[in-house]
Formats: C-alpha cells, sequence, structure tokens
C-alpha cells in the first residue's frame, strides 16, 4: 500500500514485479494472489468503488471465466463477502459482484483477456451497479438494492477469490487498485 493507510499485503506464491501500463504492476501465474487481510476501514458502506488496471491473459487452469482482480470474501462460508471483481461466469467478460443478503452480478459485453491493459472499474451505491471499462461505461443493472453484507470477518485479495470451496486466481498483471 502507498498510501498512508498501511494497508500492507503478504504476498501469496510468487508474484512477481513487472512494467505497467503507468509505472510498476504485479504479475501473478495464476497461482499468485496478495492477502490483504480483512481491512475493516472499507467496512460498513452502502456504497462503494473498486478499480484497477488489469491485465488478463486468459486461462488459469482451464478456468477461462472466474479470474478474480479486486475481491473481500469470508474464506470461511462460501459467497458471503461482501464484493469481488473480475471475470465471473460469463467467459472472458468484466463482472462486478455485489452481496447485499444474496450475490448479484453485472456482466460487461466488453472482453478483457486481450493481454493488453484495461482500466476495471465497478461502482455501487445501493441502488445501482456500474461496470466501466477503460472509463467507458459497459453495462449497468439495478438487480441488487440495499446495504452491502459485510461478514465479522473478510479478507481482501488481489488477483484472487477464495472461500471454503472455491478459488480463482488471475493470470496477468494488476496494479494501481
Amino acid at each position: 500500500d502507498s498510501s498512508e493507510n498501511g494497508n500492507h499485503g503478504e504476498f501469496m506464491g510468487n508474484p512477481k514485479w513487472v512494467d505497467g501500463k503507468i509505472a510498476t504492476a504485479l504479475e501473478f501465474d495464476g497461482d499468485d494472489r496478495v492477502d490483504c487481510g480483512d481491512i475493516e476501514a472499507i467496512d460498513g458502506f452502502t456504497g462503494l468503488t473498486v478499480m484497477a488496471w488489469c491485465r488478463w491473459d486468459g486461462k488459469v487452469n482451464g478456468l477461462t471465466s472466474a479470474a478474480r482482480v479486486i475481491s473481500k470474501q469470508d474464506p470461511n462460508k462460501g459467497d458471503k463477502g461482501p464484493f469481488s471483481l473480475g471475470s465471473g461466469w460469463r467467459a472472458h467478460k468484466l463482472t462486478l459482484w455485489i452481496n447485499s443478503g444474496a450475490w448479484a452480478g453485472v456482466h460487461s459485453i466488453t472482453s478483457i483477456d486481450d493481454g493488453r491493459w484495461h482500466h476495471v472499474t465497478g461502482v455501487y451505491d445501493g441502488t445501482e451497479m456500474r461496470l466501466y471499462v477503460n472509463g467507458r461505461l459497459r453495462v449497468s443493472s439495478v438487480a441488487q438494492k440495499g446495504d452491502i453484507r459485510y461478514p465479522p470477518q473478510a479478507f481482501f485479495e488481489i488477483g484472487a477469490y477464495h472461500d471454503d470451496d472455491e478459488f480463482y486466481r488471475l493470470a496477468g498483471g494488476i496494479h494501481e487498485v
């Protein structure tokens, strides 16, 4: 964390520092992630904005659909975390998942697995989910409404999403989270 907040993460696996879109980035090979622990300072909000530069290189261990850029997830309860941004269940497309009592997702029509850098942003304001790719609104949805559900413990991760029975990793690069 280069801010004054001190939300440093621990490398899990062997992510490498490489040249990014603007500065240095982390390169993930599909077995890596950054575990930032339970950052409680981002809990309790009705809305959120999550964004990063990412470069997705496609398949990870045969999966093409569930790589994650950023997520906050309860690792013991499956599907109980507050949010996840990545490509989820719509192969090669950016997805924002929000949990306000049940998961709902909004899926972009824009492919992001072309090996190029993309600025990806997911926004939720308590009434609408929106996805932006490279600064352009790609899709919005009112399928989710209400306060975001924050469990007592949820870990913020970069480059992955995992819970008690799922582990979705990104092969590619991420920076400016």
